[in-house]
């Protein structure tokens, strides 16, 4: 990671960057990567940061298509139009 890019996340301009650029930056600094992890907002020791956006995004796409079926009733083919 570049210093500028370090600079970034360290004014909040950018978000924390990937697991694995945490990790190695807590080895170079000698630092508790679990309390990096954690101040990155991670989940440490569960799901990684992407892994549980993703989970919430199904989530969220399930809830809307639940909503958009409860609200508009599915055309019958074979129902008389008339």
């Amino acid at each position: 990671m570049s210093a500028s890019n370090l600079s970034r996340v360290e004014l909040g301009s950018q978000g924390p960057p990937p697991d694995e650029v945490i990790e190695r930056i807590a080895k170079a600094l000698d630092a508790d990567t679990a309390e990096l992890l954690q101040a990155a907002g991670r989940v440490v020791g569960g799901a990684s940061f992407e892994q549980a956006v993703l989970e919430r995004l199904d989530a969220i796409g399930r809830d809307v298509r639940e909503v958009k079926e409860a609200v508009i009733p599915r055309k019958n083919p074979g129902a008389d139009s008339s």
